[in-house]
């Protein structure tokens, strides 16, 4: 999820403001229905290793697997309440405002990502 949500934030999101305006609905449609079926699936794996990482490293790594889950609790706080709210309303209409704030906000995801990989890679890897 690092490595996709960093393409995400670098590439795709700021490509939005080079598309069609008359076409972006039916764009934005076929972005949210194709990202979450790949992205979705893969939270949820991510989440029940997350879980399982815990449960049988808690002995030993009991801090970082819990802020691994806490990381992960508040990645999914952020999708759900935050970024997907904004994929509707740019689904209704552009507004280079909204795209600009799904930008500024997408960035606390790609953060703690980020922060989770380095935390897996001191400390399960």
């Amino acid at each position: 999820m690092t490595g996709l949500i960093w393409i995400i934030q670098v590439i795709h999101y700021p490509s939005f403001k080079f598309l069609d305006r008359d076409r972006f609905s039916e764009f934005e449609k076929f972005h949210i229905k194709r990202l979450s079926s790949l992205v979705a699936p893969v939270m949820l794996v991510e989440l029940g290793s997350g879980v399982a990482l815990f449960y049988f490293w808690k002995e030993a790594y009991f801090w970082p697997m819990l802020f691994n889950i806490i990381l992960l609790v508040i990645i999914w706080l952020v999708t759900l309440f935050l970024t997907r709210p904004y994929h509707v309303k740019l689904l209704r209409r552009f507004d280079l405002n909204l795209l600009h704030k799904l930008i500024r906000i997408n960035w606390a995801r790609t953060i703690l990502w980020s922060i989770r990989c380095i935390i897996l890679g001191l400390f399960v890897f």
